[in-house]
């Protein structure tokens, strides 16, 4: 009796590494495009450059060894508003399934702006990936609504698979 139960147990955990293994191989195949900004103010005082983020960004395509296939970056660009050309060259694209920026407030720096983008992003089935995680309110808020919604990324996220 003691026998089957460590069987049955073994072969439960083959099975969810067997969905794991599953989960990560699609998720590996999608389009990632990453974006970058730096304000006015950021680009005098050389703070959060866009070579860094680029290498945030970069360093977690590779660690998942996804394909990076634009960078795009808002030079000199505020964040208090969504009239970006970059970000508005990424909102016109639909041929992407993942958007990595390095941390929430390259995205948005109100709720309101972060709300409209995760929601027109997700309706296209696009994902939104903070390279750079913190507890700013606006990153646990983008990961509590990726959670509820039950998202693939996400969940590999929280498997620890990032």
């Amino acid at each position: 009796m003691q026998f089957i139960d460590v069987m049955a147990g073994t072969e439960q955990e083959v099975r969810r590494e067997e969905v794991r293994d599953a989960s990560r191989q699609e998720v590996k195949t999608v389009t990632v495009v990453g974006y970058a900004r730096q304000s006015e103010q950021e680009l005098q005082k050389r703070k959060k450059t866009i070579d860094e983020q680029a290498a945030k960004i970069a360093a977690l395509v590779r660690s998942q060894e996804w394909n990076l296939s634009t960078m795009y970056q808002d030079i000199a660009e505020p964040g208090d508003n969504l009239q970006r050309p970059a970000l508005l060259e990424i909102l016109a694209r639909h041929d992407f399934e993942i958007l990595i920026v390095d941390t929430t407030d390259r995205l948005a720096r109100t709720k309101k702006d972060l709300d409209f983008l995760i929601a027109f992003l997700d309706k296209l089935g696009i994902t939104c990936v903070a390279a750079t995680w913190s507890m700013d309110y606006l990153a646990q808020y983008v990961r509590h609504y990726y959670r509820t919604k039950g998202n693939k990324i996400y969940a590999l996220l929280d498997q620890g698979e990032f």
